[in-house]
């Protein structure tokens, strides 16, 4: 099972995919926003401030998975002794951070 995340292979992997990650990425993340900011209806009661909650609740949740995917890579690391689990959880930290940043700003 660990085969597969030998740093060669995982870089062999990873090394192809960005171009066109970041494309569908800034794509997606386009779409996404102009949908919830400036297409979507304005509520009833809360009125134009409810287009917040499309970005902050996500946001959050995102952030809560990342940082709980941080610790049971660690944990895992701990209990199998498998360096790559680290180096992983590592890399996570920044994501989560930017998510939990904008969580705590929306």
């Amino acid at each position: 099972m660990f085969k597969y995340l030998e740093p060669n292979k995982i870089f062999s992997i990873t090394s192809k995919a960005p171009k066109y990650v970041l494309l569908l990425f800034i794509i997606v993340l386009s779409i996404g926003l102009s949908e919830a900011l400036i297409f979507s209806p304005e509520d009833y009661k809360q009125g134009d401030a409810v287009r917040i909650m499309y970005v902050h609740v996500p946001a959050a949740w995102i952030s809560l998975g990342i940082f709980s995917l941080i610790t049971f890579l660690s944990i895992f690391g701990y209990i199998f002794k498998v360096q790559n689990f680290f180096l992983i959880s590592k890399s996570f930290v920044f994501s989560g951070f930017v998510f939990n940043i904008i969580s705590l700003v929306t």
